[in-house]
């Protein structure tokens, strides 16, 4: 049962970092969060290969 606790924290924190950009993006910030965009693809792939390994 750790993977399914390891990758339940990881889903939660891929979720809200996808819900503060729409949020974010839908309130007139585009350049700022488009601008973090690698930042968030690294994080999310990080999480994929130690959740999933």
């Amino acid at each position: 049962m750790p993977e399914l606790k390891n990758g339940s924290w990881a889903l939660w924190v891929i979720w809200i970092f996808h819900i503060s950009a729409l949020i974010g993006i839908s309130l007139g910030f585009e350049a700022w969060f488009v601008a973090k965009t690698p930042v968030n693809l690294i994080i999310s792939s990080i999480l994929l290969f130690l959740v999933f390994p």
